[in-house]
């Protein structure tokens, strides 16, 4: 089963709690789950700027839920401790 998600980019556990309980209720099935979860795992690694603690409940669920159905971030396992920056501004880059 292919899930696409697009998460709130606010703090919003009843929408993760939405997608355990459907993980729950097809549990016996296999899943591909990607989209834009507008939250960061891996502050350290992957934020840059901004608030350090964004998201921070909507990053405790989505944790616990990997842990829970013992799925995996796919890009993280085949990139290890590579920082994964989600966009580039152009006042930042080099390209003018």
């Amino acid at each position: 089963m292919l899930v696409n998600i697009y998460g709130p980019n606010v703090d919003d556990q009843m929408f993760y709690k939405k997608l355990d309980d459907f993980i729950s209720s097809n549990e016996n099935k296999r899943f591909i789950i990607g989209g834009d979860f507008n939250t960061v795992l891996k502050v350290n690694l992957d934020k840059r700027g901004g608030l350090q603690s964004t998201n921070r409940k909507n990053r405790e669920v989505i944790t616990n839920i990997i842990e829970k159905y013992d799925l995996v971030d796919i890009w993280r396992t085949k990139h290890g401790t590579q920082q994964r920056l989600r966009g580039i501004r152009i006042q930042d880059s080099n390209f003018m």
